[in-house]
């Protein structure tokens, strides 16, 4: 084997490691994070809306679930390497405070964006 890429998998490996022990799946952090279901869907709708079918950094658009009361937030951060990183920012119903959660969409050779550490 070639010493280069056994020192890039160790290196990737490493760098993943000590977040895999502190990730949670997306439904969860949803779910604590006081969005119904169907706000996620619409939030989710918002999100692939601006990125389809190419993404622009700047681009944002608003969404809102009446049955809910939930409304928030989608923003294209900045776009680089086939990846567009997002940010929502969005208000549950019966929050005080806003929420924000931030991630990274890669486009994957099918053509699907997909989730990416």
């Amino acid at each position: 084997m070639r010493p280069f890429p056994i020192a890039l998998c160790a290196l990737l490996i490493l760098s993943v490691a000590p977040q895999a022990g502190f990730a949670k799946p997306l439904s969860k952090i949803v779910a604590q994070a006081g969005l119904s279901p169907e706000d996620f869907k619409i939030m989710s709708a918002t999100e692939d809306a601006l990125i389809a079918p190419a993404p622009k950094a700047g681009r944002n658009a608003t969404w809102d679930n009446p049955e809910s009361g939930s409304k928030g937030i989608v923003e294209v951060t900045s776009v680089r390497d086939g990846c567009a990183y997002i940010r929502h920012v969005f208000h549950p119903k019966g929050r005080d405070a806003s929420e924000e959660l931030k991630f990274r969409k890669c486009k994957a050779s099918d053509g699907v964006w997909r989730l990416t550490p």
